[in-house]
């Protein structure tokens, strides 16, 4: 069972997810951001850590919830499980965990993960 509700959140993940840089750039960051609060209690749930919170309404959208975790050990352990389920985000889950492994520096590590970002749609590359 467990291994089958870590793979439903690598698949919400490799759609919903975001994997970010937080606290200058010095800190990896996990967002999954959706409009049913149960996904999100789901999510946060699923890996035991984060925290859930309510997004206000933005002008001609309903409101939205997010799960976000910020502590490295705890981000570290989500993206490892994750990994061999994902698909979309695979290549971006290898350069956070190598950053947070010191194996590669943070500036690195930013730039790789901003190349998948552009313009709000995503860049398929090859796993790394």
């Amino acid at each position: 069972m467990r291994d089958t509700r870590i793979a439903w959140a690598a698949g919400l993940f490799d759609g919903e997810g975001c994997i970010g840089f937080w606290n200058s750039g010095k800190a990896i960051t996990l967002r999954v951001v959706s409009t049913d609060r149960g996904t999100v209690d789901a999510i946060a749930a699923t890996f035991g850590h984060g925290t859930v919170r309510a997004r206000g309404p933005r002008a001609g959208r309903i409101p939205s919830f997010v799960w976000f975790s910020g502590a490295q050990t705890n981000v570290a352990e989500a993206l490892r499980l994750m990994l061999p389920h994902s698909v979309t985000k695979a290549a971006e889950i290898q350069i956070a965990l190598r950053y947070l492994d010191n194996l590669m520096p943070a500036a690195e590590a930013r730039g790789a993960l901003r190349s998948y970002k552009t313009k709000g749609q995503r860049r398929y590359r090859a796993v790394v």
